[in-house]
């Protein structure tokens, strides 16, 4: 996911095979480098997760290191469940059944990568404790 000069968040699709390309060539799998010059924002991929902002929620606010904090980001945590262009489908961190039934609001599907703005990347440890996170906004 990239910001074109505009503040408007552009995807650019890697597919396996073209990663595995790069890979063999030598070239790095992720260009952080755009060719139009647009500023790297985060990778998106299965399973990765986000902190996703809420009407009275936004993650770029809060103190990640912080124990007392876990509760709300918890509440706010999913994990990529699959992608296709513009079309990210987000589970929460704690939901075990795969279902995409509307009353049940444990999943996020968006449509728009410009609706992506504020979500904060994290990294968790094997314990599930939040070891790094990238806010850039």
């Amino acid at each position: 996911i990239f910001r074109d000069e505009n503040g408007n968040l552009q995807e650019e699709v890697v597919s396996f095979y073209e990663a595995v390309r790069r890979k063999n060539s030598g070239e790095p799998v992720v260009q952080k480098e755009h060719p139009l010059g647009w500023e790297f924002i985060f990778t998106l991929k299965q399973n990765d997760m986000f902190v996703i902002p809420q009407p009275d929620f936004d993650p770029s606010e809060i103190d990640y290191q912080n124990p007392a904090n876990q509760p709300v980001i918890g509440r706010n945590l999913y994990r990529v469940q699959k992608l296709t262009s513009k079309d990210y489908w987000f589970r929460h961190h704690l939901e075990t059944t795969v279902t995409n039934d509307i009353s049940n609001l444990t999943f996020v599907s968006i449509r728009s990568t410009n609706r992506l703005k504020g979500f904060v990347k994290c990294r968790l440890n094997h314990l599930g404790k939040i070891v790094d996170w990238d806010i850039r906004d």
